[in-house]
């Protein structure tokens, strides 16, 4: 019995470190959220973009006074930006150095004030990120009375053995409960194109801005995406990651918005082609959801999005974990 004690006991441990230490992590922010507009430099010497306009910071691990998301431990993290400049300086960005390395991506963009005066790039990158860890192994035993002892209090050993069951007993109910919440977490994951048919189809412009239904389906974990609607539900209270990506090789100008229970988040938009004929814009966040909330892409007013059978025009979103 006491051998089976201790197992349930290491059993619950671990569970319990697997429940409560499972690190949650994430961030989404904007550079601004103020009403009007702000440029950006140019400046002399690289400058950190501090991105102040948090719309989620799930363990406190980005700081909006300095631009730095510092990782709070060791593993590998995704990364997401995108990048907008409409005007006529050249705009580049890249990563900075991670523990005296540098893992970079970095781009430049020509100016922006020709026939196409909008441009937008999404940069994603994964990075295996340390920090220094220190490990308190405990440890203990239970020593046994020798049964064989001739001073043995009989009366004394069975109330132990009571009390041994007990713990038996409760250690096993903490197991099953812990083992059940280890199992049963929430899987939840979308993905879909606009327009899954053979041919093209062109959206808007309308005079009013209409929610897009994207209703070719590649992956739909949980059923919390509806094809007929257009609207993503969440099924848990959690931190979600959405991504969406617009094309538009027509004459009208392109833009989209995601909302948040019918509030504006973020949008992507892209002005009438010029000598480039294909454009892409995008644009991803990071949301902290209840239950019930609700996500879905709407057209903006006057706005074309086109589609055909190249599937260019995607929206996609997945639980990062629950809270």
């Amino acid at each position: 019995m006491e051998e089976e004690l201790n197992a349930l006991k290491n059993e619950v441990r671990i569970l319990t470190s697997k429940n409560k230490e499972r690190a949650q992590v994430a961030f989404s922010a904007s550079l601004y959220g103020s009403v009007g507009f702000k440029n950006f430099g140019p400046h002399e010497e690289a400058t950190t973009l501090v991105y102040d306009n948090v719309f989620t910071n799930i363990g406190e691990a980005y700081d909006k006074n300095t631009g730095i998301f510092t990782a709070p431990v060791k593993g590998v993290y995704f990364f997401n930006y995108v990048v907008f400049n409409p005007s006529d300086y050249a705009t580049g960005i890249f990563t900075a150095p991670v523990k005296g390395v540098y893992f970079f991506n970095y781009v430049v963009f020509n100016a922006g004030y020709k026939k196409d005066s909008q441009t937008v790039l999404l940069i994603e990158a994964m990075m295996k990120l340390e920090i220094g860890i220190v490990l308190l192994l405990c440890t203990w035993t239970t020593l046994a009375d020798d049964l064989m002892n001739p001073t043995l209090d009989i009366l004394s050993e069975l109330k132990k053995i009571k009390t041994m069951e007990e713990e038996l007993n409760a250690l096993k109910k903490e197991v099953r409960i812990l083992r059940s919440k280890n199992e049963e977490r929430a899987q939840v994951a979308f993905s879909a194109s606009l327009y899954g048919s053979i041919g093209f189809k062109n959206f808007g412009p309308h005079e009013e801005a209409t929610t897009l239904v994207y209703d070719n389906v590649f992956t739909n974990t949980g059923n919390a995406y509806d094809s007929t609607t257009g609207i993503f539900t969440a099924p848990v209270k959690g931190v979600y990651f959405f991504n969406y990506v617009v094309f538009n090789p027509s004459d009208y100008a392109t833009g989209v918005r995601l909302l948040k229970n019918s509030n504006f988040v973020v949008a992507a938009s892209d002005n009438p082609n010029g000598q480039d004929r294909e454009d892409t814009t995008s644009n991803s966040v990071s949301l902290a959801l209840e239950q019930g909330d609700q996500i879905h892409l709407q057209l903006m007013e006057n706005r074309r999005v086109y589609e055909d059978t190249w599937r260019r025009n995607t929206f996609s979103g997945h639980l990062l974990f629950a809270l």
